[in-house]
């Protein structure tokens, strides 16, 4: 299965069961109709385990997400995500008709024996000259990340294009071509 998100397209193998979840009827027809509610990108099963997967692409917007990652904004909103998509699909299970469609994903949810687990997609600009300074900055937004999503699991995965930590377990992600920027108010001579 195929998604793009953004300048992003995941290619899941027939080892995945996977929800487009913010995208979905199931969130958009459910707990997505209270103000407020959020959703992360996609909710994943593979071998017994719940992936609750957020994509986030700060290339080219470094410095204006910066503060997000450093203050940990951006890991109380993923915390927040993740929250409400827990809820919405237990929510969906009890109202859908076609509860068959989510059922896998709750029995593992209710499961306590069961892993979840959280994978923060994060893609930013960082020099290709510091890859030490990647690696110890990739460990402190992770740490962050897992203080506000110990509630629910400590498995929390940062991971990006070039160090998929996921790869290994049958998904694949590209960058696809940036979309051309145009300027309408600039006229077309013939």
């Amino acid at each position: 299965m195929d998604f793009d998100e953004g300048n992003l397209k995941f290619s899941f193998d027939a080892s995945w069961q996977v929800v487009k979840y913010d995208d979905s009827s199931l969130y958009r027809k459910g707990v997505g109709i209270l103000r407020g509610t959020k959703a992360v990108d996609f909710i994943g099963l593979q071998k017994g385990t719940v992936f609750f997967i957020e994509v986030k692409d700060f290339r080219g917007h470094r410095i204006e997400n910066q503060n997000r990652l450093i203050g940990g904004d951006l890991a109380i909103e993923i915390g927040q995500k993740v929250r409400d998509s827990v809820a919405g699909l237990i929510g969906a299970h009890h109202t859908s008709s076609n509860p068959e469609t989510i059922s896998p994903f709750v029995h593992i949810l209710l499961d306590s024996d069961a892993e979840i687990k959280v994978v923060v997609w994060l893609e930013h600009d960082l020099p290709d000259y510091a890859p030490k300074r990647e690696k110890v900055k990739m460990s402190v937004e992770g740490n962050v990340f897992k203080q506000k999503l110990r509630w629910l699991t400590s498995k929390v995965l940062l991971s990006q294009v070039r160090d998929n930590v996921l790869k290994q377990s049958g998904l694949t992600v590209r960058n696809l071509p940036f979309a051309p920027q145009t300027n309408a108010s600039i006229p077309v001579s013939s």
